[in-house]
């Protein structure tokens, strides 16, 4: 015979309750659980049984199995969906947000040059994401709405802005926030086309376009490959260059 006579776990609970000729079930647990243990016995004392003692867990889908095996060599698998609860242990705020420290990064894809590194906040380990190119750290957060961006971070200031990055014309940019505070009104002058826009008053070296894609789209080739960053606010969309 090739069926568990019962089927236990160290926490949470199974669902739907332990039959032996039931192969699939679910168990949930709290989001700081990090391992479980499985407990099983054969109905027939012969046979042999597999899968049990105390097994790892990651945030969001584990799947574990156990395997009774008779003495005629038939078997039988039996699955546990553990699932570790998703919601955010740490957070942060950014203006009026309050943002989560996502947790379930399995299938995650990190921007080009960044690479995933772990710092601490609140003496809590957090997953981050660091370029040496860039010289920045992002975070991936969720706000109270359930939507996941990555967003720039510092250790001093905390979270900066939110980080979107987008292809433009096959280049890498990024959306970010626009600190009004921070720019003044210019005159930008890129590839001898003057524009009006806005420099940065703590650095010289970029400028702010703003709705560039619409009002100068037939300038945009001449010069893509100045685009540092795509920035957008409220409504406006603003195009943020390096002046070479």
């Amino acid at each position: 015979v090739n069926t568990l006579a019962s089927l236990t776990v160290s926490a949470g609970e199974l669902s739907p309750a332990f039959d032996g000729n039931n192969t699939n079930y679910e168990v949930n647990v709290d989001a700081k659980v990090t391992s479980i243990t499985i407990d099983a016995k054969a109905t027939d004392a012969k046979a042999s049984v597999s899968g049990t003692g105390e097994h790892a867990l990651q945030v969001g889908a584990n799947t574990l199995q156990v395997v009774c095996k008779a003495e005629d060599g038939s078997s039988k698998t039996y699955t546990i969906t553990v699932n570790v609860d998703e919601t955010p242990l740490v957070y942060l705020k950014h203006n009026t947000q309050k943002l989560g420290v996502v947790r379930n990064v399995k299938d995650l894809g990190i921007p080009e040059t960044f690479e995933a590194t772990t710092i601490k906040i609140d003496d809590n380990d957090v997953t981050a994401y660091h370029s040496n190119n860039m010289n920045k750290t992002i975070l991936y957060l969720v706000n109270e709405k359930g939507e996941k961006n990555f967003y720039l971070y510092d250790e001093k200031e905390g979270v900066i802005s939110i980080f979107i990055p987008v292809t433009v014309l096959g280049r890498n940019v990024y959306i970010i926030d626009v600190k009004v505070d921070n720019v003044k009104f210019n005159k930008v002058q890129i590839d001898n086309n003057t524009f009006n826009g806005w420099t940065f008053k703590d650095d010289k070296n970029y400028s702010l376009l703003m709705d560039l894609w619409t009002k100068y789209k037939s300038y945009l080739t001449d010069f893509t490959k100045k685009i540092v960053k795509t920035i957008s606010e409220s409504s406006s969309s603003y195009y943020m260059y390096k002046l070479l």
